[in-house]
């Protein structure tokens, strides 16, 4: 789900322009589509139902002396990593959540996870670039760089959710207000 939500500006003066060249808000998930839900809930239950049948093999290899038991170990082990992460990607499709809110003085980027969420508010004179960026897996992203209050140099990705036209609408509208910021600033 991606919405684009402009800011308001409710004086008209020079703040009101530079309200209307990027206001912007945008809130993003990952992407779902009720067959590959239907299909990860479905794959959940069979895993948790082998996972049930090799918990029961394990104890009943167990009972008898020999070295079986070890490789039913080494399995059983791998089965609950492979379980893992299959259940930390269900997490992350039902529950990841990114909102970016752009004003003509801060960035403000809030990612989370399952409720969980952290907040990084940029101040725009901040910023040194913004890039579009392409991940392993062919996702696109945009990487921003910026300073800190102790002028350290910090590395913060969004967009990772959005369509390729939203991402570049994105860092079109980013790079539309550093150079503002620069120019009233001179």
């Amino acid at each position: 789900m991606l919405q684009f939500r402009p800011h308001l500006s409710n004086d008209e003066s020079s703040q009101s322009t530079i309200e209307n060249h990027f206001p912007l808000e945008i809130q993003s998930q990952f992407p779902r589509e009720i067959a590959v839900s239907l299909i990860l809930l479905f794959l959940s239950m069979v895993l948790m139902v082998l996972g049930i049948e090799a918990i029961l093999h394990v104890r009943i290899l167990l009972s008898k002396i020999s070295l079986v038991p070890v490789m039913s170990w080494l399995w059983f082990l791998a089965y609950c990593l492979a379980n893992l992460l299959f259940g930390l990607h269900i997490l992350m499709y039902f529950t990841f959540q990114e909102s970016v809110s752009l004003s003509h003085t801060h960035l403000r980027i809030e990612q989370g996870l399952a409720g969980i969420s952290s907040v990084t508010l940029i101040p725009i004179e901040r910023i040194l670039c913004a890039s579009l960026c392409e991940s392993t897996l062919g996702t696109k992203h945009i990487t921003v760089l910026w300073q800190d209050d102790r002028f350290r140099t910090q590395n913060s990705t969004i967009g990772t959710c959005l369509r390729r036209e939203h991402s570049h609408a994105l860092l079109n509208r980013l790079k539309q207000a550093v150079l503002l910021s620069e120019d009233l600033a001179a």
